[in-house]
């Protein structure tokens, strides 16, 4: 910021309380525009938090739902590979059965809430009490993909 006096000299007390005055509305009006700016800058955080938080819900429910679907077939799958190791230990032999090792893991993702939570420091206060339950859905999804192997 780069303040500048005025050009005559300060005669008398008046003068001088003028010339205060105007630096000090001067630096006020200075102050507000950056501060309105900063503001504008953190809505339009806060509003793509929410849309990118929306969207990765949207994308996590529906990974959890197509999961959930197919865990029946994970189990079978698993009970299956189970049963082949158990009948080998009873009787080995030299050819084994063709197994699906897949267990049909769906890690749901956070990254929306990482971001959030680093950018929007400031504003999480804001953001929070919007989106209580996109934190919860989010915590939850964070604990089950770091718990993945």
């Amino acid at each position: 910021m780069d303040i500048h006096t005025s050009q005559g000299p300060i005669r008398s007390f008046k003068d001088f309380v003028l010339h205060l005055l105007t630096v000090i509305i001067g630096i006020l009006i200075a102050l507000s525009l950056e501060g309105l700016l900063e503001w504008h800058h953190h809505r339009a955080l806060v509003q793509e938090a929410r849309s990118n938080l929306a969207s990765e819900i949207r994308e996590n429910r529906q990974r959890l739902t197509k999961g959930l679907d197919s865990a029946p077939g994970a189990e079978q799958r698993l009970k299956a590979t189970i049963e082949a190791i158990d009948n080998y230990r009873r009787k080995p032999t030299p050819r084994t059965p063709n197994l699906d090792w897949s267990y049909g893991l769906f890690p749901l993702n956070a990254t929306a809430w990482s971001t959030a939570k680093s950018t929007l420091s400031a504003t999480c206060i804001t953001l929070r009490s919007k989106v209580t339950r996109a934190s919860t859905w989010c915590r939850i999804s964070s604990c089950r993909s770091s718990n993945a192997p």
